[in-house]
C-alpha cells in the first residue's frame, strides 16, 4: 500500500512539472495591405509585463508558458491579443488604424500626423465649439480638454480665466498663449476700475476672445507638455492653444450658407428670503411713526444700515413713502426679482466659399447681439473673416487671413464691493420692504429731471442702471500672410507675418444727482 501511494505522488508531481514548463515561441508580424514585415513592433507578455520587439524582417522570439497571451501593438495599427496555447509559431497580420492619416496642428502651425509626433496633442473640432453658442471660445472648451480649467466670466461678454498647467505663479498670469492662424493674440482683460470714483469694484469688458467667432474655427489644438510648446520659448511656459480657422473647398464652384439662432436667458434661481419683517437696523426694531391722519412714516434708518431687514413686522399699514405717495407697508416677495428681465441672444451668419485648382476662398460675415438679463445692458458685435489660399505651383502656396471685428459693450455689470455692484445690492442691500414702484420714481421736481436720493441703499443702483452709461467701443483687426515652400518631400520652409491691432474708445456718461451729491454729473472718454 505504501509503494502505491508513493507512485501516485510521483505521477502527480510529473504532471505539475509538465504544466509549468516553458518553451520558445517565434513569430512574424506583417502589414495587411502590403504584406510587408513590420520593424519595431511591440510584443508584450501580459503575464509578466515583459516582452520584445520585431527585427528588420518582422521576426521575434520569446519564452512563454502554456496559459500565456501576447499583445502585439504598433503605432498606426490596431493591436491584437493572441493566445500561445499549443503553438510554436505565430503569423501576425496587423490592420492599419482608422486614424493613421489624422493630421493635427502643432507648434508654429505645422501640420503633422498625430501618430508621428513624440508628445501629446489634444484637439477639439468645430462641431463641439458651436453646440452651445458660446460667445467666448474658451468657455466652449470647458470639459473637452483633459487638465484644462476654465472659470467662465459672470456675464455674457466677460473675460474667462483659463489654466492649463496649474498655478505656476502667484503674482503673474498663468494663462496659456493663444495663437490664431500663426498670430499670437492679446488676451489681457479689459476692465474699468472704479478707483477714481468709489475706490471699489470694476467692470469686465472681456479679454478680446469675444472677437473670434466660433463658427470660423476649424480645429483647436492644445499643447500642454514642455516639448510641445518649446518652440514658443518663455511665452509658451503656461502651454499653448492653437486655433486654426476654416478654409474654402479646393473644388470648382461657389457655395453659400446662412444660419441664424435665437436664445432666451433668465436667472436660474434666487436666494431664499424672509417676508415678515421690513427695513430696520439690528436691535433697534424701529416702529412706524403715526402721522395722525391715518398714515404712518417709517423712522429714519442710517443709510449704511438701510439694506437690513430687522425692522417692524409688515402688516399692511398705510405708509407715506419717499416719493410722497401712501402705499401699504406689506411684504414684497418678488422685489428681489424686479431688477431682472428675460434676456436674449440672437445671431446670424452668412458664409461664402469658392474654390479651384489654384485658388480657394472662404468668407464669413457674422452678427451677434446679446441683451443681458439686467436692464440697459447688452453687447453687439459684427465680424468679417476671410481666408484665401493661392497655389502658385506644386511647391509654393500663399495663405492670407483677415479678420475685422467692431463691437459695442454697454453697461456690463459692476463687480466687487461697489454700491453699483449687482452682487452687493442683491446679497444684502435689498431690504424686504423695498418697493420697486417707489425706486422707479427717482425722477422728481417740476420738470421731471431732478434726481432725488431717497436715502436707502439700492436706490443709486436703480438710478445708474437706467440713466448712466458706461460704453466700450472696440475695433479689432487680425491679419496674417504665410508663404509655404516645399523644399523636399520631408522638408518645407514657412514664412509668416501677422498683426493683432485694436482701437478702443470708452465713454462714461454720468447723470446729475441731487445737489450736494458726491457725483454731480460728467462725461469722460
Amino acid at each position: 500500500m505504501q509503494r502505491f501511494i508513493c507512485l501516485v505522488l510521483l505521477s502527480s508531481l510529473s504532471v505539475i512539472t509538465f504544466g509549468q514548463g516553458s518553451w520558445s515561441i517565434s513569430g512574424r508580424v506583417i502589414g495587411k495591405q502590403d504584406k510587408m514585415p513590420l520593424f519595431g513592433v511591440n510584443v508584450l507578455l501580459l503575464r509578466t509585463g515583459t516582452g520584445t520587439t520585431t527585427d528588420m524582417n518582422g521576426n521575434f522570439v520569446l519564452q512563454v508558458q502554456e496559459a500565456d497571451s501576447l499583445e502585439i501593438s504598433y503605432i498606426g495599427y490596431q493591436s491584437k491579443v493572441l493566445s500561445v496555447r499549443g503553438k510554436e509559431f505565430l503569423e501576425v497580420v496587423l490592420t492599419e488604424g482608422e486614424n493613421l492619416d489624422r493630421v493635427v496642428i502643432t507648434a508654429l502651425s505645422i501640420a503633422k500626423e498625430k501618430e508621428k509626433i513624440g508628445y501629446s496633442v489634444q484637439e477639439v473640432e468645430s462641431t463641439a465649439l458651436v453646440r452651445t453658442q458660446e460667445q467666448n471660445i474658451l468657455n466652449a472648451l470647458e470639459g473637452k480638454i483633459a487638465g484644462l480649467q476654465v472659470d467662465p466670466g459672470p456675464t455674457p461678454g466677460a473675460s474667462s480665466k483659463i489654466n492649463l498647467r496649474g498655478i505656476r505663479f502667484l503674482n503673474k498670469n498663468n494663462a496659456p498663449l493663444i495663437i490664431l492662424d500663426g498670430v499670437p493674440l492679446n488676451t489681457d482683460v479689459d476692465a474699468f476700475e472704479e478707483e477714481d470714483f468709489f475706490g471699489l469694484g470694476g467692470q469686465d469688458y472681456g479679454n478680446g476672445l469675444n472677437d473670434i467667432n466660433p463658427n470660423d474655427i476649424e480645429q483647436i489644438s492644445v499643447l500642454k507638455g514642455i516639448n510641445a510648446a518649446a518652440l514658443y520659448g518663455s511665452r509658451g511656459a503656461n502651454g499653448v492653444i492653437l486655433i486654426q480657422t476654416k478654409s474654402g473647398a479646393q473644388q470648382p464652384g461657389l457655395g453659400l450658407s446662412f444660419r441664424t439662432y435665437y436664445l432666451l436667458d433668465q436667472p436660474f434661481r434666487y436666494r431664499e428670503v424672509q417676508n415678515e419683517y421690513g427695513q430696520g437696523t439690528a436691535g433697534a426694531w424701529l416702529g412706524l411713526v403715526d402721522n395722525g391722519d391715518g398714515t404712518y412714516n417709517r423712522q429714519f434708518v442710517d443709510f449704511w444700515q438701510s439694506g437690513n431687514s430687522w425692522g417692524p413686522r409688515m402688516n399692511g399699514e398705510p405708509v407715506r413713502w419717499e416719493d410722497g405717495q401712501v402705499k401699504p407697508y406689506e411684504p414684497m416677495p418678488d422685489n428681489i426679482k424686479d431688477p431682472f428681465r428675460i434676456g436674449n441672444q440672437r445671431g446670424a451668419a452668412l458664409t461664402i466659399s469658392a474654390g479651384g485648382k489654384i485658388l480657394k476662398f472662404r468668407g464669413q460675415f457674422n452678427f451677434t447681439e446679446n441683451n443681458r438679463i439686467l436692464p440697459n445692458s447688452g453687447m453687439s458685435q459684427f465680424s468679417a473673416h476671410t481666408k484665401t489660399n493661392a497655389f502658385i505651383s506644386d511647391r509654393i502656396n500663399i495663405e492670407i487671413t483677415y479678420l475685422i471685428s467692431p463691437g459695442r459693450n454697454l453697461n456690463p455689470p459692476v463687480l466687487g464691493n461697489s454700491e453699483r455692484s449687482i452682487g452687493k445690492n442683491w446679497l444684502y442691500n435689498w431690504n424686504r420692504s423695498m418697493r420697486p414702484d417707489v425706486l422707479d420714481n427717482f425722477r422728481q421736481g417740476p420738470d421731471g429731471s431732478q434726481f432725488v436720493n431717497i436715502g436707502v441703499r439700492g436706490w443709486e443702483y436703480y438710478k445708474e442702471v437706467y440713466e448712466d452709461e458706461y460704453l466700450d467701443e472696440t475695433d479689432r483687426m487680425i491679419s496674417n500672410i504665410a508663404l509655404n515652400y516645399q523644399l523636399t518631400n520631408d522638408l518645407f520652409l514657412r514664412a509668416n507675418i501677422g498683426r493683432d491691432f485694436k482701437v478702443r474708445q470708452r465713454y462714461a456718461r454720468i447723470q446729475k444727482n441731487e445737489p450736494g451729491s458726491i457725483v454731480t454729473g460728467g462725461y469722460n472718454t
